[in-house]
């Protein structure tokens, strides 16, 4: 009974975090591309 009603938080919970992850993996991957190409 109880895991039913945690379950849906907990999973958007986890979808919040994932999010955030993918979007500083991204923001760095772009930064550090930028940083290469005007050391060139």
């Amino acid at each position: 009974m109880l895991s039913d009603h945690i379950a849906p938080a907990l999973i958007e919970y986890v979808e919040a975090v994932v999010t955030e992850f993918l979007m500083v993996v991204g923001v760095t991957s772009a930064v550090n591309l930028l940083v290469d190409y005007l050391r060139k």
